[in-house]
């Protein structure tokens, strides 16, 4: 055999398997998710892969299966609160979700394919058959989606079409402000005698 062969296949089995071990912990079809007591969340885009332009919307939050309490509509489509345009957007770049959000609330999100023009798809969170297209890691916050139905040919099962990072910040409940309040009122108060 080549030495050239082995070493291209050496190569490529390698890539394959960070490609692998790099997405490992993300669960197609997992829920995002609000942590423990009361958050606000925000998106990061990270990036993008894919040839068709798409758009994420956040629909709402809910149970699993149901958007419960609807975002605010900001592009007049009813899908909610337009966070990124994956062609448009710059990496690194981050949008905070319209809401607060209380422990357990799972988030919902919907991928709207907008160019080509003759290529129209709709995927939502909140759809059983779509969520599929939707890979979520709870540990790192990666939030990545694949822009084909698993039964179109061309399916590659990437998860690269659009990348995002979710970070949820927790709201202290009202008595613990006071209670901050209060303690730093008593050292300062110490601090003067």
């Amino acid at each position: 055999m080549n030495k050239n062969l082995i070493n291209v296949a050496t190569i490529a089995l390698a890539a394959f398997g960070l490609a692998a071990a790099a997405n490992a912990d993300i669960i197609m079809g997992q829920p995002v998710t609000a942590p423990s007591g009361l958050s606000t969340a925000t998106l990061e885009f990270r990036g993008s892969s894919a040839g068709y332009t798409g758009e994420l919307y956040f629909l709402g939050w809910g149970t699993e299966g149901t958007v419960l309490n609807l975002a605010p509509n900001t592009n007049g489509n009813h899908l909610g609160q337009l966070l990124f345009n994956n062609h448009e957007s710059t990496s690194g770049s981050t949008v905070a979700l319209l809401g607060e959000f209380e422990s357990g609330s799972a988030l919902h999100f919907a991928y709207v394919i907008v160019a080509p023009s003759s290529k129209y798809d709709l995927f939502r969170t909140d759809v059983e058959s779509d969520r599929y297209n939707f890979a979520y890691d709870a540990e790192s916050g990666d939030y990545r989606l694949e822009d084909l139905r698993r039964d179109y040919r061309n399916y590659d099962g990437d998860y690269n079409d659009a990348m995002f990072r979710v970070s949820f910040q927790s709201i202290p409940a009202p008595g613990s402000l006071a209670l901050l309040s209060l303690g730093g009122f008593a050292m300062t108060r110490r601090r003067r005698r």
